[in-house]
């Protein structure tokens, strides 16, 4: 069977809803056969927004697609969903899936942006008695910023409640620098007071997490002066201090749910279906509830009639304990076969023995976790559950239960551990890899030579998660027409062969990575003008380096062009040759 290509395209890879977006999707496509290439081509430019990155849509109709995913929220944040609708249709008959927004005419995957954020203001209001409530904006021309907006307003409409411009804020990016110059805008410019405001309504959870840093830099207290509440439910708004109430739009089944919507269509050939996803508000602890216990052991229902000895009563119930463990892992320890049966096999033990095999146990399984990138967090979940589950079972045995809960406060402390101690390692190393790497395009950029750029690349990019890349830059105005000149590659054959030169329907995917499961393909741009394109394997570490990566692989590709070029006659090269 033929691997099938589809392109994801979104605006960049730089915060956590992107990265779910990706998850979801990659989790669709995974054993599907399907070649999965991530293109992070900018936002739709507009004459006030130009986005030099948007090059990389223009190579898409003529090259080898399947089948595109777009994250349309995203894309048509600054353009508006009139413009979006037109530049898809240039995309002509590829089936096609959108993300995020429900886009007429189009099957789309979305979730009731109104429900959650008129939930989460009618929270503010009814349960924490707030009535000076200002909100965070997100651009003009986004449709889901506008959905939320408005259902903050409808929110406060139906309390009673008007609406106070001086407390309204509109941000450009929707990243957590907009939350920044939001507070700027109303403390420094507007004159506003802690006291003339008493909540904020972020339209997403970068904006919130954004203003949180800045009332804290300010000592305005969170949720005791000023309650906050976001949208999106990103990883960060959980690790926040205090952890961020959000509304949960379930952006990892958006992905999946839009991924395997096309991959069924392309197996049966009939258009896919649009499908709307129900939000969900995440209370914690910036709106000034408190945090709901996890691990509370007082509802555990003690088993009856257990035998005798822990150990038997233990033993009857290892199925139904492996499969809690495998719920609450969720298949995020999923590179590690059998890991079940060997943690189970260290509690048994440990409980027999009490010679802290189950800590060691975990442990293992804990750092082979991170050392191919993942965390700590699933081997806490299962640490949670099981503790819940041991505790009932041991409820019949009094003098069983301190051991126990000191077995598992051990463990707990071990997983802390652990997990403090290699991510910093792990920041550390990919921080001296990351400087390797700038160092390399350093030289490159002063010599005009990219001949130690492979060699940089081969040396420190495994070690990042990344087990192959090419870059090239944008060849124009020869006999064949525009082409892109690889050179600089990290393959596993890189050195038996001259590097190609590859047609531009290949998007740059040279044959290191065209079959690779799944791909980013960065644009590279340098003053406003394309110059080439990066492929780089997916399977980062941590998937922020692409970006990082870009603006490193745009800089050396530019230092090779041809000089007496300028940026001018450069940019109108590619602009007649990629239209």
């Amino acid at each position: 069977m033929t691997q099938r290509r589809v392109l994801v395209l979104i605006d960049n890879i730089e915060s956590d809803y992107q990265i779910e977006v990706i998850s979801g999707v990659l989790r669709a496509t995974r054993t599907a056969n399907v070649n999965t290439v991530i293109v992070p081509g900018g936002w739709l430019s507009t004459s006030s927004s130009p986005s030099a990155r948007n090059f990389i849509y223009d190579l898409i109709p003529s090259a080898s697609v399947d089948g595109i995913l777009v994250l349309a929220g995203s894309l048509s944040n600054h353009a508006g969903v009139e413009v979006f609708q037109r530049w898809l249709i240039g995309f002509g008959q590829i089936p096609l899936v959108c993300i995020g927004l429900d886009i007429p005419g189009r099957p789309s995957v979305f979730v009731d942006n109104g429900i959650g954020m008129e939930a989460a203001v009618t929270h503010l209001i009814k349960q924490h008695q707030r009535r000076k409530i200002g909100c965070m904006r997100g651009p003009s021309g986004s449709s889901e910023a506008e959905q939320r907006y408005l259902a903050y307003a409808r929110a406060l409409a139906a309390h009673g409640l008007s609406i106070n411009p001086q407390l309204i804020c509109s941000g450009n990016t929707l990243g957590r620098e907009d939350g920044h110059a939001a507070i700027r805008e109303l403390f420094d410019a507007r004159g506003i007071t802690a006291s003339d405001v008493d909540a904020f309504a972020c339209v997403n959870d970068d904006m919130a997490l954004g203003a949180l840093e800045a009332l804290t830099h300010r000592g305005i207290a969170v949720p005791d002066q000023i309650a906050l509440v976001g949208f999106d439910d990103a990883p960060n708004a959980k690790a926040a201090n205090p952890p961020l109430t959000t509304v949960n739009q379930r952006v990892e089944l958006q992905g999946y749910t839009a991924g395997r919507s096309l991959i069924e269509a392309l197996g049966s050939g009939k258009p896919a279906q649009s499908e709307r996803l129900d939000s969900q508000e995440v209370i914690r602890g910036s709106c000034g509830c408190p945090m709901p216990s996890q691990n509370d052991s007082r509802s555990v229902e003690v088993a009856e009639r257990v035998p005798r000895s822990l150990a038997l009563a233990f033993l009857g119930r290892q199925v139904m304990l492996k499969a809690e463990m495998a719920r609450a892992a969720s298949g995020r320890l999923g590179n590690q076969s059998g890991w079940e049966e060997k943690v189970m096999a260290a509690l048994t033990n440990d409980l027999q023995n009490s010679d802290g095999s189950f800590r060691y146990g975990l442990e293992a399984v804990a750092r082979r976790a991170i050392a191919v990138g993942g965390s700590v967090d699933p081997c806490n979940d299962v640490l949670t559950s099981l503790r819940l589950q041991v505790l009932g079972i041991a409820g019949s045995h009094p003098d069983a239960r301190a051991r126990v809960e000191d077995m598992f406060q051990e463990t707990r402390l071990m997983l802390t551990h652990v997990g403090l101690s290699a991510y910093r390692e792990r920041d550390q190393a990919a921080n001296n890899h990351m400087r390797n790497i700038s160092k390399s395009c350093m030289e490159t950029l002063a010599s005009h030579e990219a001949s130690s750029l492979s060699r940089a690349l081969s040396v420190h990019l495994p070690p990042l998660g990344i087990a192959a890349c090419s870059i090239s830059r944008l060849a124009l105005g020869g006999q064949r027409g525009p082409q892109l000149d690889v050179i600089a590659q990290l393959s596993p054959d890189f050195g038996s062969s001259k590097a190609p030169v590859l047609p531009m329907t290949s998007l740059g995917l040279d044959q290191t990575l065209q079959h690779r499961a799944a791909v980013v393909l960065m644009p590279l741009d340098f003053k406003q003008q394309p110059v080439g394109v990066a492929g780089i394997a997916w399977g980062a570490h941590n998937p922020l380096v692409y970006e990082q990566l870009r603006e490193l692989f745009s800089m050396a590709v530019y230092a090779t062009l041809d000089t007496s070029r300028t940026a001018t006659s450069l940019r109108a090269e590619a602009s007649a040759s990629l239209s």
